[in-house]
């Protein structure tokens, strides 16, 4: 046994043993690291999707803003030009039917109000239905 260890093809042997360890020593250490800094990036990261989301809400509160924000850019647009609606007198909204697409004014208080007024091509606004609502 003493010869063996003692020959040179065990000191090979030992210098690649030794070595394979080093090595398996450096990646264990290197992916130790990795997989740490990669930890921290990714819980950085949540923290600051978490006060994101406090500050400015999440999807549905975003949407919510931006139809409310929609709506009241349309609302000042046809603002300027909607006739008062003929049974409450609110300001009317530009809409369109669901049959057939045609727009027509729909009283903007609806459906409190269901006053209506149709929209010709000469942009004067012709009364709709009446108070039975049939027109």
């Amino acid at each position: 046994m003493d010869l063996f260890r003692k020959s040179a093809g065990y000191r090979y042997l030992d210098a690649f043993v030794l070595a394979n360890v080093i090595d398996l020593a450096t990646r264990h250490f290197c992916m130790k690291f990795l997989i740490s800094r990669t930890l921290n990036m990714m819980d950085r990261y949540i923290k600051g999707l978490g006060q994101e989301f406090v500050e400015s809400g999440g999807f549905r509160e975003r949407l919510s803003s931006v139809r409310s924000d929609a709506r009241s850019r349309q609302e000042s647009d046809s603002a300027a030009d909607a006739p008062a609606c003929p049974k409450c007198g609110a300001p009317m909204r530009r809409r369109r039917t669901r049959k057939d697409g045609r727009p027509f004014w729909g009283c903007s208080e609806y459906p409190a109000c269901q006053g209506i007024l149709d929209i010709r091509a000469d942009s004067s606004p012709q009364e709709g239905r009446g108070e039975d609502g049939k027109g």
